[in-house]
């Protein structure tokens, strides 16, 4: 048995995680309650994480945290659980249901761990999955207005504003809102076209506020002025 536990990290650092991870199944159960299952346990999740199955690693290192908690050790298996859930973050497009998870297991190792050398990094992920987030609103957002959908598309694209206010999309969706209101408006009637012509404007205002270098801004502010021109049509025919 002492043959197998010293063979089964010879077998780990030869990169053979597969069958380090069939003998680790069939040692741990021998090695209960000592301080040898401690070593094993903590090989277990490394084992899936080389191997890049990252569910079960995040999932086997939790494990680790739980059952040895006072260990040197737990602190970063708890990072790993999170970086774990962190790569296995889904493509933007694809269901983020795991960068979800990913944002809420690096939150909870910060607040069990304020001190550690590990919260810059844990909060540079975080922004990174939320950025997938909102680039996944922004696409759902744009796909809206471009089926012309344009009451779902101002919706959408406010409240990627309200939830991601640092989103590196921020300049092009206050450039989207302008175009959206101002045709928005065109294809409304009578009684909601100077709201939404106005709507129009006011983003105008914040794109020029915000990035007054904006590529974008000669064009907002040409639809704009048309903006205030249809408004004062309006207005004049009442």
């Amino acid at each position: 048995m002492n043959e197998k536990y010293e063979t089964v990290f010879k077998i780990y650092e030869k990169k053979d995680y597969i069958t380090a991870l069939q003998f680790l199944d069939e040692l741990i159960p021998l090695y209960r309650g000592s301080e040898k299952m401690q070593k094993l346990m903590n090989l277990y999740p490394w084992c899936y994480y080389h191997n890049g199955d990252y569910m079960l690693a995040s999932y086997h290192f939790k494990q680790y945290a739980r059952l040895f908690p006072n260990a040197q050790d737990t602190e970063e298996a708890e990072y790993m659980v999170a970086y774990c859930s962190y790569l296995d973050s889904a493509p933007f497009s694809l269901d983020q249901t795991n960068t979800h998870t990913a944002i809420g297991d690096l939150q909870l190792f910060i607040n069990k761990y304020p001190k550690s050398e590990r919260v810059a990094q844990c909060n540079e992920l975080m922004d990174e999955l939320r950025e997938k987030l909102a680039r996944k609103d922004f696409e759902l957002a744009k796909l809206y207005f471009n089926i012309e959908s344009y009451n779902a598309a101002a919706i959408a694209f406010n409240n990627l504003l309200k939830d991601y206010p640092e989103t590196k999309h921020r300049e092009e969706a206050f450039f989207y809102l302008v175009k959206n209101y101002y045709i928005y408006a065109n294809k409304s009637t009578d009684a909601k076209k100077v709201e939404r012509y106005r709507e129009s404007i006011e983003y105008f205002q914040k794109l020029n506020e915000s990035f007054p270098e904006s590529e974008y801004v000669k064009e907002a502010e040409s639809i704009a002025k048309a903006s205030r021109r249809n408004i004062e049509r309006i207005e004049q025919n009442k």
